[in-house]
């Protein structure tokens, strides 16, 4: 009952799959650290990449003197893979096709 009021299926899930008297104490605290721990990771993977495309754009201005709003929006939508891949190439940049191949390759 108490997964289905919080509409948290882990807990639901947890509790389901218990036998016998539960604690329904113990299952929210590790359920709550679990969701805290995992929304740091993802926050800081998150700031990482905000971080590599806020550096790569700055480069690649520098290098290329302006970039395209387009340009632009398609580096913020890059994933991760992307990012190091254009990252590792970003000396062999000299036009917004050179970035966009890069970042389709």
């Amino acid at each position: 009952m108490l997964g289905t009021l919080c509409h948290d299926e882990r807990i639901y899930q947890a509790i389901k799959a218990k036998r016998g008297e539960t604690d329904m104490s113990d299952y929210v605290l590790r359920i709550s650290r679990e969701a805290k721990s995992e929304g740091i990771r993802l926050g800081r993977s998150e700031g990482r990449n905000e971080g590599i495309i806020t550096t790569l754009i700055k480069q690649l201005k520098q290098r290329l003197g302006n970039l395209s709003k387009e340009m632009v929006k398609e580096i913020n939508r890059s994933n991760k893979k992307q990012l190091d891949h254009l990252t590792l190439h970003i000396f062999d940049i000299e036009s917004e096709e050179d970035i966009r191949k890069i970042l389709h390759t």
